[in-house]
């Protein structure tokens, strides 16, 4: 489950509607999940590349995001926790090469 605010890309020229649709599909089955944190509720957004049409909200939202994890703590823990979990696939991958490549096993 996303933590960050999801933005749907695209929507310029001819996608203007799809992505307004997804948007309101998107975001309606993601309130109704479990959220990750008391502090933060995920905002579904729209952008367009071409046109930078919606990355400063976006980006505004991330920056409130992160200012809102540190203030609560979360930040850090959630850090942590995605350290151990990367040391722990390191470690699954090394010894699932390891016996992979071994034409014993």
């Amino acid at each position: 489950m996303t933590r960050w605010p999801d933005a749907l890309n695209k929507a310029d020229g001819e996608n203007v509607q799809a992505v307004k649709r997804a948007k309101v599909e998107y975001g309606g089955p993601l309130r109704l999940m479990p959220r990750k944190s008391v502090h933060w509720t995920v905002l579904v957004s729209s952008c367009s590349a071409p046109s930078g049409e919606g990355l400063e909200q976006l980006w505004a939202e991330v920056l409130r995001y992160r200012a809102l994890m540190i203030a609560a703590g979360e930040w850090q823990t959630n850090r942590a926790e995605q350290r151990v979990a990367a040391m722990w696939r390191a470690i699954e991958w090394t010894v699932m090469g390891a016996f992979r490549g071994d034409p014993g096993v």
